[in-house]
């Protein structure tokens, strides 16, 4: 819903975001994880690597990507108590501004915070692991662009160097295959330095036979898709793509942290917390220890008075969460521990704060 909006994105905020590119690798980096059929294969010729054979359909994925950025949070559909709503917006900035104020970067993107608050570090800690790289040894990694994939090497990493080398791939296949400058990556690609380039470098013919250009029109698409194969076109793609994606996740050893974002439609986002745990924002409100151990989930029945889905009924035989104590790893609902000076009046000012954003 905002996830285009922010510069900085995924549960831990270690990804860049705001350009198209960034979007198609992170979702590409996501089709990976979990349902693509994938298979690198090493070359002798130059580039030594494909990575062009996996089931990833990249001009889908902009498509979509596209129609998300238009998306925008849907409004409260209840009353409002106005008098609350003006406290609300007081603790606000008192409480919560520090993490979620809205704040404009000079390209419109939100800016996304991420910090070291002392919560759960288990999914920061898992995304630090190694991995056997295989038959990825001495592929070229985009972290930092230009390095070549260790063995092992971090497992973000091994994903990025997977990821990157798709995009390049998709962009540009090997001869005598020209570019499908219809693609998925080429939209993004054109997208994005539509937005990044100036009036006048728009209209430069040189820039666009580099492929720094926004457009590849009809009758020009085949004289352009040659000139993009030349070594310094395809350099100049290649620095886009890994550069707007250099770090794809956390360097190792920086701080444990997640991203806070702008709140916009908070209210349409239940359950809390990266992992579900809290059923609804006002016990996201509340210190954890004074949250619901347990709860039933699945129901569809929305509870306006507490911000989040009816939890003492759900339609399957076995549908109650435990999240306190004797909760299994990663269920924990201690996170989020702020605001305990705060009484519940308060709390129910901030929440029909919260209810209109």
């Amino acid at each position: 819903m905002n996830a285009s909006r922010q510069d900085r994105t995924q549960w831990n905020g270690g990804v860049p975001n705001g350009l198209y590119i960034n979007a198609i690798g992170r979702n590409a980096g996501e089709v990976f994880g979990v349902f693509a059929d994938f298979t690198p294969r090493k070359r002798v010729l130059v580039p030594h690597f494909s990575f062009r054979d996996n089931s990833v359909n990249f001009t889908n994925l902009q498509l979509l990507e596209e129609k998300i950025v238009t998306l925008r949070p849907p409004a409260w559909p209840f009353d409002l108590k106005g008098e609350l709503v003006d406290q609300g917006r007081v603790l606000f900035a008192q409480y919560c501004g520090s993490c979620h104020e809205e704040k404009r970067l000079p390209d419109g993107n939100w800016q996304t915070p991420v910090k070291a608050v002392g919560t759960d570090p288990k999914m920061f800690d898992n995304a630090q692991r190694t991995s056997q790289s295989g038959l990825l040894k001495g592929a070229l990694s985009p972290n930092p662009p230009g390095s070549i994939l260790s063995d092992p090497a971090a497992t973000n990493d091994i994903l990025a160097t997977a990821v990157v080398g798709a995009l390049f791939g998709d962009a540009f296949p090997p001869l005598p295959q020209l570019p499908n400058l219809d693609g998925g990556v080429w939209l993004a690609i054109r997208k994005d330095l539509g937005s990044l380039l100036s009036e006048e470098e728009k209209q430069d013919s040189l820039a666009i036979s580099k492929g720094l250009g926004r457009v590849f029109p009809g009758a020009q698409q085949a004289a352009n898709a040659l000139l993009l194969l030349e070594p310094s076109v395809r350099a100049n793609v290649r620095s886009h793509v890994e550069g707007r994606l250099a770090n794809l996740f956390k360097i190792p050893g920086e701080p444990h942290a997640y991203e806070s974002r702008v709140l916009h439609g908070i209210w349409a986002t239940a359950p809390y917390l990266h992992n579900g745990s809290v059923p609804n924002l006002w016990e996201l409100l509340l210190p954890p220890e004074r949250r619901t151990p347990s709860f039933m989930v699945g129901s569809r029945k929305f509870d306006p008075e507490n911000v989040g889905y009816v939890t003492t009924e759900s339609p399957y035989k076995d549908g109650t969460l435990v999240v306190g104590a004797g909760a299994a790893p990663g269920n924990s609902n201690a996170g989020h521990d702020f605001g305990r000076e705060m009484n519940d009046d308060q709390r129910r000012a901030l929440l029909e704060y919260l209810k209109q954003l």
